[in-house]
């Protein structure tokens, strides 16, 4: 127990997303900071109701081991397992150990280690067998265990990631026997995921009408609809509040269902969830958008549906959690709901979620290195708020047009412990001004570790048309906000 708790916190430290995990089976890498990603596939599989999608970045040998299990001496024996492997990038095959205890394999190799043929890439299942009919088990064996085993192929096959499916590993015997020995052998049985405070849920991004507002996103373990968590969502924007997922590829032509599952029993909001399909073109409108009805406050899960045929011109589309406040005096200052479920699926008969963490399963730990976790611009109005991209340790803003870029002030946050500069000069989130004409480099350092961030403020294009920017109907309360389309110059309000 030690030993995996002090496995999570160095994961934990290092930034790594926990997600959930085959029981009875243990990863080897070659290289223990190039980590795998293990996940549960519902669609892609060959018996039972889920299969596991392997995707590993080490390219040295990886094995993922099976339990221990008792054998007996002088039987014979056979293995198979069932591979799904399209990716030119791996080379996939399949070990039997034998062990004359839990520490100690069989030898020499040849009779303590068994290894299958490789894999031929290709779109369809494939069944790698070994039989031990011939040699039978080593007559000084008395456990087993086999191993799916991956590498890298050759250069310049092996682009730095491979992905392959497994399902269906058995391993019998005795002449005739039909009893499997390998625990969880088709992958049915998953851990939970270990989830450390501070995770941020990746695959959705939020719009918020005050920037200032912010909300509250975390796992929720209990209330579900399916798998091992949904997502508990607190907001305290009285505007209108947006989870987007990341965009999805559509086909033109092509029939959709969506569906999502909501709970709220907080009079204070209003939830609903909307649809987009797009052409994919920067900056254009989109074509149709479509929205599930709202919820009703009730103690219970709800969920709304959606279908239709794809729109002519789509490339793109996406969803959104809708969130309102509801109107006064039941808007309290926050307002909470959970979210699960969400599934997006194109073509008859097609069971393939397009959405990304639709279950909202994934959650990143944070790294605890010097990084920033804000970025904003409060004295624009409106204000802008920076987009950060942690792995390449930018921050980018589009600021109006107008925007004076020589003497900006930032307000921004950044991991505990965790000091700021530009140059030799200190910074002071919301005091120091800085001139931002070019990308600005900032030196953020925690401890004896120094991070360069880049910071990149551009402006939007000068405005030549005669446009309605923004429609509000402030007075209100809540406030509404309008749905300004350039293209049809049209502004609708709910």
């Amino acid at each position: 127990m030690k030993s995996r708790f002090l496995l999570l916190v160095i994961l934990a430290a290092m930034g790594f997303g926990l997600s959930a995990q085959p029981l009875h089976w243990t990863e080897s890498l070659y290289d223990p900071l190039l980590t795998s990603t293990i996940v549960k596939e519902t669609t892609l599989k060959t018996e039972g109701m889920y299969s596991m999608k392997y995707t590993f970045t080490d390219p040295g040998v990886v094995l993922y081991k099976s339990e221990l299990f008792a054998v007996t001496p002088g039987v014979e024996w056979n293995f198979s397992v069932d591979y799904l492997d399209n990716d030119t990038s791996g080379v996939i095959t399949a070990r039997v150990y034998f062990m004359i205890d839990a520490n100690t394999q069989v030898s020499p190799n040849s009779a303590g280690r068994f290894t299958t043929t490789n894999t031929v890439d290709g779109a369809n299942w494939q069944t790698l067998t070994l039989t031990g009919g011939a040699t039978f088990v080593p007559v000084n064996a008395t456990l087993a265990y086999v191993a799916v085993r991956m590498s890298a192929a050759a250069a310049p096959a092996w682009t730095g990631t491979a992905t392959f499916y497994a399902d269906n590993l058995k391993f019998t015997q005795g002449s005739g026997s039909t009893t499997n020995l390998i625990v969880n052998p088709g992958f049915e049985d998953w851990a939970a995921p270990v989830i450390v405070p501070g995770s941020t849920l990746p695959n959705w991004s939020e719009s918020l009408y005050d920037p200032l507002l912010t909300s509250v996103l975390v796992n929720e373990p209990t209330l579900k609809t399916e798998g091992f968590n949904s997502l508990k969502y607190t907001y305290t924007d009285p505007g209108v509040v947006y989870l987007y997922s990341d965009t999805i590829a559509v086909t033109a032509g092509e029939p959709y269902s969506f569906s999502c599952d909501l709970y709220d029993n907080d009079p204070s909001g209003l939830v609903s969830t909307r649809l987009w399909f797009y052409t994919g073109v920067p900056n254009s409108a989109y074509l149709t958008r479509t929205e599930t009805t709202r919820t009703t406050d009730m103690a219970a899960w709800q969920t709304g549906t959606l279908s239709g045929t794809t729109p002519e011109g789509a490339t793109i589309a996406y969803v959104g959690i809708r969130l309102a406040a509801a109107a006064a005096p039941a808007w309290t200052g926050t307002a909470t709901i959970y979210a699960d479920n969400f599934k997006y699926t194109q073509g008859i008969g097609s069971t393939t979620n397009l959405i990304k963490n639709g279950g909202f399963e994934e959650w990143l730990a944070p790294t605890g290195a010097p990084e920033f976790l804000t970025y904003k611009f409060e004295g624009l109005t409106p204000v802008v708020v920076g987009g950060i991209n942690k792995d390449a340790h930018t921050v980018t803003l589009t600021v109006p047009y107008a925007s004076d870029l020589s003497a900006l002030v930032s307000s921004f946050t950044l991991t505990e412990g965790t000091n700021a500069k530009v140059a030799s000069t200190d910074q002071v989130s919301g005091t120091t001004p800085n001139n931002f004409t070019t990308p600005l480099t900032y030196a953020l350092t925690k401890g004896a570790t120094t991070q360069d961030w880049m910071v990149t403020v551009t402006k939007t294009a000068p405005t030549t048309g005669k446009d309605i920017i923004t429609f509000k109907f402030e007075g209100l309360n809540p406030m509404l906000t309008g749905v300004v389309v350039p293209g049809s110059k049209t502004v609708s309000i709910e």
